[in-house]
């Protein structure tokens, strides 16, 4: 069956829907041609040789027909696209670009679009063949739906990756839409659709490089929304309005929108636009943009809260489940406003449910995570505004934070324990009345219960002195009194420091560490001033040229010098890059690595490994020097002995590799640096028994890191580390079982061979027990069993044998299940639909568990790879070889399949991809009755 648009002039499509054009080529392919020609190319991974050399013919007919088969083909799969690049018909593809014959341009462009569509190396041969210089000329004389193309192939460019982006912004495509959107009274909705969708995929990438031109995308984008965003046609061109909420908000990471938010008056619809029932990617664009405007400054918080943004953030939250976490990200920004901003939310009525998120042990990880860190944005706040504790309090404040210490989230845990921190340490006449409310919710025995996860963070600190009065506590004047004012160290502290006379020096030291950290100067008044202060005292240590001094502290053989002098470095390495370096400059690596070594000292040496735990994490060029340098040999020594040591030393040695060897620090450290790392890293794996250790939290941490270099892995599969981490995805600890879970996980995507031993140690029930488990548990497995299936046969079968395919099948149906567990349980059954093309038995097996009707459903997920690894597996059904096809179009039709199948046509946010001719050329085949829209 042949496929073809209408043969009148281009013109006489450009008010076409895609339904339309759907209809129109149905309605002209029945006149041509009957259906079996189909059959004829789909299913196979490689071009018709036949139809590369007709594209070449002289025959006007015969060369339209090819390039329509090609055409077609292209929209059977997406796997078929390098075959049609490697076929060589580019040039003469992108020649018909300059025919004056309609049905050729088209189906010219038609092509484009499905090859950009692929790979960036795919999208790269359009281009290195002169596509888009062509495509631009064209697009002033071409028709609306030839416009429409066009800014499509643009942005499949755009969208691809960062140097592809860079190509479409010279080629223009970005100027291109922002004319659509600059007069967009002039196009027709679907254009504008595709103009936003432009600007939305050339924001993907993180910070847009051109400044300049980000200025220009930002005032365009907010002023088509000041224009269209309150019209009636607001549902006409609900799409463009959604992909350019979703630009505004991309660029908001890293430009200024919201002085163009604020200045053409359009918050007020933002606001209402968190609401929005059935798009939640608008709803969650909206919520980002909310929570960079509440930043924005007095004058934009205010118009939020004239908007109603409380009372909207709060209908998000009791009726979105899914934009909870949202909710809480853009209310930890208003916690930190104004005073008023501040009260208003504390006596709002989203507060309820910001706790009620927080308790929730059902609720999602993410969303509880948010949640804390409102309360500690409302503890920092009312530190600084006391006159906000009172309602807070009467507002069960004290007894919900008491009642979080009971959570099993660790990370949150965390974050709860600095509220209280804060809350109680906070002077305030009414600080009794908080302690009492603390005491009768039973606080202090649930921080007592909690000392493991809270306490270690005070217990490992390596930066106090060793004297008799180091916890001394330090009023805020004596603290003002150490500077200047001008904010600089004071003379004689600077002078004592330099001192020839021991005493005095140390006298100094400690004064300098009183200043700077954060533990004693929380106790004296506010955390943010103690924050403020604690990179003050830093970089004034470094402008006043104590650095050597502090160096040749460091050397000397009296102990307390060394740690008055450790302590400093400690607290210089904690702060900004710039004070880092500078120590760093000054000698203190070699210093640290003889001090990390020493056994005279416990709190030298923890205070050593702290500080280059520090310069480790700072960046990768300081990482590399300390490396260089030998400052990995300590904390291997510590973790390759560590019944020596102390749990805190431990903790500080493993928190220091961990730093090394992330790869958010850049590229990871070299093949001999990691084999050194590995064997220590596994060794202690396999000692520490304490599975709520942070140190062995932290090592896990770091071989989930390496693993991400497939080359490691069988480096690591060498030791017998496998049983032990299939028992740590059982662990009661979750933070535990999360990380073993990761780097089992990871072994999978990598290893055949590392998959056969984690099948052999006992990975597949743990994975059935985690599927049925919390959220994060869910997550990790089921990202583990889509990679697990595509392994081997053998792999399939045994995973199968688990009896959890109907498991999946729930997952991939709950539509409130998370979308990233259902995007997973969706691969691994259409991955082992996969197998089933050869092995008829796992389909039979599939298809009694409902797997295809699960696959039908995959097809409404939000994001394109969603749909189509769910549309791969549906495909997979249909094998001509396969006894059971008509059963399974049988149970396609029972079910909802035809109108999923035709709503996947009929999408626009896929229109520019090839799903959904793909579902199109499904319906025709196997389905002919059901190939029109329904009638309503």
């Amino acid at each position: 069956m042949t496929d073809t648009t209408e043969s009148a002039p281009v013109e006489g499509i450009a008010n076409l829907t895609l339904q339309d054009e759907v209809e129109a080529e149905l309605s002209l392919s029945e006149e041509e041609s009957d259906e079996s020609g189909l059959d004829g190319y789909l299913g196979y991974d490689e071009v018709d040789p036949e139809a590369v050399k007709e594209i070449h013919s002289k025959d006007r007919d015969v060369r339209l027909q090819a390039t329509i088969k090609i055409r077609r083909f292209l929209g059977s799969q997406e796997a078929v696209i390098q075959s049609v690049v490697d076929s060589g018909i580019l040039p003469t593809v992108i020649e018909m670009l300059s025919w004056d014959d309609p049905e050729f341009l088209i189906e010219a462009i038609l092509i484009l679009i499905n090859i950009t569509a692929g790979t960036s190396e795919q999208t790269s041969a359009v281009i290195d063949a002169g596509a888009l210089p062509k495509l631009l000329a064209l697009f002033p004389s071409s028709p609306m739906s030839g416009k429409e193309d066009i800014l499509l192939i643009f942005g499949n460019v755009l969208g691809d990756s960062e140097p592809l982006r860079q190509v479409g912004v010279r080629a223009g495509g970005i100027e291109l839409a922002l004319d659509v959107l600059r007069v967009p009274d002039t196009y027709a909705p679907n254009c504008i659709d595709s103009a936003a969708w432009v600007v939305a995929a050339a924001t993907n990438h993180g910070k847009f490089p051109d400044d300049d031109l980000a200025t220009e995308m930002i005032s365009v984008l907010t002023t088509f929304l000041q224009d269209h965003l309150f019209e009636r046609e607001a549902d006409r061109l609900s799409e463009a309005i959604t992909e350019t909420i979703k630009a505004l908000r991309q660029l908001s990471v890293h430009h200024d929108v919201t002085t163009a938010i604020h200045k053409h008056r359009i918050i007020h619809r933002i606001v209402q636009l968190c609401t929005t029932k059935d798009n939640h990617r608008l709803r969650e664009d909206a919520l980002g943009l909310i929570s960079r405007t509440s930043c924005g400054g007095e004058e934009c918080m205010d118009a939020l809260m004239d908007a109603g943004c409380l009372d909207a953030l709060e209908t998000c939250i009791t009726e979105h489940a899914r934009s909870r976490s949202k909710v809480c990200s853009a209310v930890v920004d208003i916690a930190r406003g104004t005073p008023s901003h501040v009260k208003a939310l504390i006596k709002s009525l989203l507060l309820p449910h910001i706790f009620q998120v927080l308790l929730d042990a059902e609720e999602a990880d993410r969303s509880r995570l948010e949640a804390a860190r409102v309360m500690l944005s409302l503890a920092e706040t009312a530190t600084i505004h006391t006159e906000l504790l009172d309602p807070m309090v009467d507002r069960c404040y004290v007894e919900t934070l008491s009642r979080a210490l009971l959570s099993d989230e660790s990370e949150g845990l965390g974050i709860t324990l600095q509220a209280i921190e804060q809350i109680l340490n906070t002077k305030w006449d009414g600080r009794q009345r908080i302690l009492e409310r603390f005491t009768a919710s039973d606080g202090p025995h649930r921080v007592r219960n909690t000392e493991d996860i809270g306490m270690e963070t005070v217990e490992n600190r390596p930066d106090q002195d060793e004297s008799d009065n180091e916890d001394e506590e330090v009023d805020e004047s004596v603290l003002d009194g150490y500077l200047t004012e001008e904010k600089h160290i004071a003379p004689e502290i600077v002078n004592a420091f330099r001192s020839n006379d021991r005493d005095v020096r140390l006298e100094a030291a400690k004064k300098l560490k009183q200043l700077g950290d954060k533990r004693e100067t929380l106790a004296a008044q506010e955390i943010v001033n103690a924050d403020k202060r604690e990179t003050l005292a830093a970089q004034e240590i470094v402008n006043a040229g104590l650095l050597p001094s502090i160096v040749e502290m460091m050397s000397s053989d009296d102990i307390q010098s060394q740690v008055r002098a450790t302590g400093l470095v400690a607290l210089v390495t904690a702060s900004e890059s710039e004070q880092t370096s500078a120590a760093v400059e000054a000698g203190v690596i070699p210093r640290l690595i003889t001090l990390a070594s020493s056994m005279t000292s416990k709190r030298v040496r923890n205070n050593s490994l702290l500080a280059m735990g520090n310069i480790g994490k700072d960046s990768q060029q300081l990482r590399d020097k300390l490396i260089q340098e030998g400052g990995l040999k300590p904390p291997l020594d510590v973790l390759a002995n560590p019944s020596k040591y102390p749990n805190n030393t431990l903790s500080l040695a493993a928190d220091t590799i961990h730093g090394c060897n992330c790869s958010d620090r850049g590229k990871m450290p070299g093949y001999e640096v990691i084999r050194q790392v590995i064997p220590v890293l596994l060794g202690y794996i396999l000692y520490q028994r304490n599975e709520t250790s942070q140190s062995l939290h932290d090592c896990l941490v770091c071989l989930s890191h390496i693993l991400e270099d497939e080359s490691q892995v069988d480096d690591i599969l060498r030791n017998d580390v496998v049983p032990r981490l299939v028992h740590l995805c059982t662990s009661q600890e979750a933070e535990t079982r999360h990380n073993a879970l990761q780097c089992v996980t990871k072994i999978i995507r990598s290893s055949v061979d590392g998959t056969e031993k984690l099948i052999n140690a006992g990975i597949l029930p743990i994975f059935k027990t985690c599927i049925e488990g919390s959220e994060q548990d869910r997550r990790l497995a089921c990202f583990g069993a889509s990679n697990l299936v595509v392994g081997t046969l053998d792999h399939a079968r045994a995973f199968m044998g688990l009896d959890v395919v109907p498991i999946f099948v729930k997952l991939v149906s709950n539509e409130e299940e998370v979308p990233g567990i259902r995007n997973d349980a969706a691969w691994t059954l259409s991955n082992l639909a996969l197998w089933g093309r050869e092995h008829h038995d796992i389909l039979d097996t599939l298809l009694e568990a409902n797997v295809v009707e699960s696959l039908c459903i995959g097809l409404t997920l939000e994001k394109q790879d969603e749909v189509e690894i769910s549309l791969q597996g549906i495909q997979s059904f249909f094998r001509p070889q396969w006894e059971g096809q008509e059963r399974a179009i049988e149970r396609i039709i029972a079910g909802d399949g035809i109108d999923q199948l035709r709503a996947l046509r009929a999408r626009k946010d896929l229109r520019r991809t090839q799903l959904p001719r793909t579902a199109q050329t499904l319906l025709e085949s196997h389905f002919p009755d059901f190939r029109r829209a329904a009638r309503v």
